[in-house]
């Protein structure tokens, strides 16, 4: 595994429950044994709702395949659970070219010491967001 799918993994297991993770790629399809996780919005946009029943399918399909090298943006988001049109969701991470450039996390995910320990050094890693 690489630097990114390891700091992607660490990241999923500090958010809260249940999320969706919505992607856009450069190509028009995953095409992966991973892609059929994933529901298809457009021709390179693709969502996947992670849960606890799916979890561990889901970060071993990351760590044994390059998937996060097609992403050019993905967003994380905690569902409103009181609003159907999904529009009140709570943006949780994003991130943009294959998480390389503009990985921010919400201020309101709690981050763990551990986190902050392993990802501080490397400040170019991620920041968190002052406005969400």
């Amino acid at each position: 595994m690489d630097a990114k799918q390891i700091f992607f993994l660490d990241l999923l297991t500090i958010l809260p429950g249940e999320v969706t993770i919505s992607v856009e790629c450069y190509a028009t399809n995953l095409n992966t044994p991973f892609g059929p996780l994933f529901s298809q919005r457009s021709d390179c946009e693709f969502i996947f709702e992670l849960n606890q029943d799916n979890r561990a399918f889901f970060y071993e399909a990351i760590a044994s395949h390059e998937i996060i090298d097609c992403f050019s943006y993905v967003a994380i988001t905690k569902p409103d659970c009181n609003n159907l049109t999904r529009v009140g969701d709570k943006l949780l991470f994003e991130a943009h070219d294959a998480i390389e450039n503009g990985a921010t996390l919400s201020n309101s995910v709690t981050i763990p010491l551990w986190f902050n320990e392993k990802y501080e050094p490397q400040k170019d890693m991620y920041c968190v967001s002052q406005e969400w």
